[in-house]
């Protein structure tokens, strides 16, 4: 740690966490067999949310789940608010 670090600006835990826990899936189209829409599974948000609940304590409502096209892709958005989240204890 040099001196001028000490006057940089801090970064907000929870904006880094959020940030880390936003992720894209991108899956490229096969133009030559073209693909039915996937959908999303409404046991994929309750497995997520209990998967993160394991180690944070969030509501439900934290979690948002897209799907996109662009292009020739499809994409899934998983969004995670992660407001002064504390870990949760086993």
């Amino acid at each position: 740690m040099g001196i001028f670090d000490l006057f940089k600006p801090k970064k907000d835990t929870a904006s880094e966490a959020k940030g880390r826990l936003q992720f894209i899936i991108a899956q490229q189209r096969d133009d030559r067999n073209p693909r039915h829409d996937i959908d999303i599974p409404p046991e994929f948000k309750v497995e997520l949310m209990a998967l993160i609940q394991k180690h944070f304590h969030i509501p439900d409502s934290a979690i948002s789940v897209t799907k996109e096209k662009h292009g020739e892709y499809d994409v899934l958005d998983i969004s995670i608010e992660l407001p002064d989240a504390k870990p949760a204890q086993d």
